[in-house]
């Protein structure tokens, strides 16, 4: 350990972790501060050589603040250590960069392997010239589709163009993953018909359960009776009978059961609360049957659009094959499915990076998260498929991320994957520490924050929402009794020197 590093005590912890590790780390807690400064430990203490560390970041700005702080400080401690000086002479040799680089770099080594080219280049705007055109022209020749024909009915052709085929051919329609149309179709159906028989039998049981009500001198509920006494069983035929026709007559039967008055929410009888009751149920269940079975009836043309789906993949995939140009997510496929199935190429990576630092790793997403799963399995390991948890090298990963400012979901990143790798980091030995402390706003604000966002947030239960970590105020500021200021000394505009922006 270092001494007298310019860190707060949560900094300190987390540059000098001795495990696998994940750091939530607030709007200006310094979290640039503490990669450059675990960068420089791990290297002035020995541990590891500049062409052994791999530093992530998420753009191309970050990645570029990076490189320069960590070489700048670097370039300030040389002086006291000595091993800084060997660092800085193979500097050229640093991996500081973007992840979508960084999957660059490995998916052109298993190229070959996907029918492309090395000199393969990421290139959306082309790509999407490419994929307008491809998906017009395919369109075109399949305008007598039947299948195509409803949809276009449904929506117009030029929706079906830009909203369907278009946004399959960027963002799904990606190398190294290809999607089983026909095995789609056939499940989607036997989903479809497994929910009708579901939907029907709680029908059935609301029925049931309107009859058995004590009768009353009530015109609705003996209306109700009436008509639901229609449905108390419903014979399904076997699958193959589940046609058109008899779904849309089956349709008119169980809304024509449900279509009478309902009692008011306020009825007093117990027989009108139970009925009030029971009706909203089944009329919940009508709507998902309004949904299933027009869905179930277009089977057979929903299938074919399926079958043309998966025609334009391959054109799709062919078409980057030939040109060459690739989306950021066929990238991310590529050297994913390289370090996958290519177990020398995979070796290579794992042997070369003793430590992998990932910045923003809430901005990421589950192909990204796996590949670097991939990079920090042990040496040992050799099977192919992701590793889980407790395969990875200890203390080989440290990521810093803050879910509560994931704002890529355009680019597929996903919060929940790093809030479940702070579940797995945890459950295998490994350590989540936060940084609390803001640089960077006035103590107001603090305080406005923490007491505003704690009611927000207070429910978030899901993967995908953002839980609430309170921001605590700098050490050196102080306070008017009507005006909060933040007393910030001069500080030299030299690099190193910059609180964290």
């Amino acid at each position: 350990m270092i001494p007298d590093l310019p860190l707060d005590e949560e900094q300190k912890k987390a540059v000098f972790t001795k495990v696998n590790t994940v750091v939530s780390a607030g709007a200006g807690s310094g979290k640039t501060r503490v990669l450059a400064y675990r960068y420089f430990y791990l290297l002035a203490t020995g541990q590891a050589k500049v062409e052994n560390l791999l530093a992530l970041t998420f753009t191309r700005k970050a990645a570029a603040e990076m490189y320069e702080r960590i070489y700048y400080l670097l370039l300030k401690e040389k002086e006291k250590y000595p091993r800084l000086q060997e660092a800085l002479s193979h500097f050229d040799k640093a991996q500081i960069s973007t992840i979508d680089s960084f999957c660059a770099q490995i998916a052109r080594n298993g190229a070959a392997a996907f029918g492309l080219p090395g000199s393969f280049s990421e290139d959306s705007e082309h790509l999407e010239e490419e994929i307008r055109s491809l998906a017009l022209d395919f369109l075109l020749k399949h305008s007598e589709s039947a299948g195509l024909g409803e949809m276009i009915h449904a929506v117009d052709f030029e929706r079906v163009w830009e909203e369907l085929f278009v946004p399959l051919g960027m963002s799904h329609f990606i190398l190294g993953r290809k999607f089983d149309f026909p095995g789609m179709a056939e499940k989607q159906q036997s989903l479809l018909q497994r929910d009708l028989r579901s939907v029907i039998e709680e029908l059935e049981e609301c029925s049931s359960d309107i009859c058995r009500l004590p009768p009353g001198n009530y015109s609705t509920l003996t209306q109700a009776q009436a008509k639901t006494g229609t449905i108390k069983r419903i014979p399904l035929p076997e699958d193959s009978g589940l046609t058109a026709s008899f779904l849309d007559r089956l349709l008119v039967q169980v809304s024509e059961a449900y279509n009478y008055r309902k009692p008011g929410s306020n009825a007093k009888d117990s027989s009108l609360v139970l009925l009030y009751g029971y009706t909203e149920r089944a009329r919940d269940l009508l709507i998902k049957l309004k949904d299933i079975i027009p869905t179930l009836a277009g089977m057979g043309w929903i299938r074919e659009v399926l079958l043309l789906c998966g025609e334009f993949q391959e054109l799709v995939l062919n078409r980057k094959r030939k040109t060459g140009l690739l989306s950021y997510a066929d990238i991310s496929s590529l050297a994913l499915e390289t370090l996958k199935h290519n177990a020398e190429i995979r070796s290579y990576y794992k042997n070369l990076f003793r430590y992998i630092m990932v910045d923003e790793f809430q901005d990421t997403n589950l192909m990204q998260k796996e590949l670097i799963y991939l990079l920090a399995e042990k040496k040992s390991q050799t099977e192919q498929g992701i590793p889980a948890g407790e395969d990875l090298e200890e203390g080989k990963l440290f990521f810093v991320g803050d879910e509560k400012q994931s704002i890529y979901r355009f680019r597929d990143a996903d919060v929940s994957v790093f809030k479940k790798l702070l579940r797995e980091m945890v459950s295998t030995k490994g350590a989540h520490l936060s940084l609390s402390t803001n640089y960077r706003s006035l103590p107001g604000l603090i305080d406005f924050y923490n007491l505003l966002f704690a009611e927000v947030m207070k429910d978030a239960r899901e993967d995908y929402e953002a839980e609430f970590s309170k921001l605590e105020k700098r050490a050196g500021s102080f306070q008017h009794p009507q005006i909060r200021i933040f007393y910030k000394p001069y500080v030299s505009e030299t690099l190193e020197e910059q609180e964290e922006e």
